[in-house]
Order: structure tokens, then C-alpha cells, then sequence
């Protein structure tokens, strides 16, 4: 999952400021949401904590085996730093086993 995001902030796009991420994933089986559900819940505790001060936001929503992220970055760098975390990296090992396909998830900057 992680190698869908390279490259992403080194396009000619000025990546300063404010960016929302927004990303949906869907579980492959019940079980499999359960897990993603605990992934994605030590996720947003460590996004949300002073252990990632670049993240402003980090909300996630569920609706039975389908899961909505809406993140908040105060810039590209906070990002990457979001992307190397322990408990990200938890995710990105586990795309293929608990995820029905790889997330696309679309990065916006604030207006």
C-alpha cells in the first residue's frame, strides 16, 4: 500500500499547506473488519496524539465491513511521517491479507 504513495508529494503540485487525506477500505469477511477495526482504531490513537503533532485530524467511520479515513495534515512532510509509523506500517503489512482491494485514497489541499 505504502508504494501507491510514492511520488505522491514530489509532483510538480505545490504540496504546501493544509492537506485532507480521504480513503475507503472495505474488509474482505466480518473477521476481517474486526481486525481492521482495532488496526485502524491504534492508528488514529497514535495520529491523534502528540506523537504525530503534524496531524490535525485523524477521524474514522464505519459501516459493517466498510471503513471511511478523513485525516488532516498541516503539510506533505507530516504526512510522510504518518506513513513510517509503526502502527501504519501494521496496515500496510496486512493489505492483502484483510482488504477486499488496496485503498485509493485522494489527497486534497484546503482552500
Amino acid at each position: 500500500m505504502s508504494e501507491q504513495f510514492e511520488g505522491v508529494f514530489d509532483k510538480d503540485e505545490d504540496w504546501d499547506g493544509t492537506i485532507i487525506l480521504n480513503a475507503h477500505l472495505e474488509a474482505k469477511d466480518d473477521s476481517k473488519a474486526e481486525e481492521l477495526h482495532k488496526i485502524l482504531k491504534n492508528i488514529q490513537t497514535r495520529a491523534n496524539s502528540n506523537e504525530e503533532p503534524g496531524c490535525t485530524t485523524y477521524r474514522v467511520a464505519r459501516a459493517g465491513r466498510v471503513f471511511a479515513v478523513f485525516e488532516k495534515y498541516t503539510g506533505a512532510e507530516a504526512i510522510k511521517q504518518h506513513f513510517v509509523s509503526e502502527p501504519f506500517q501494521v496496515l500496510v503489512k496486512s493489505t492483502d491479507d484483510l482488504l477486499v482491494s488496496p485503498p485509493k485514497p485522494l489527497f486534497y489541499k484546503e482552500i
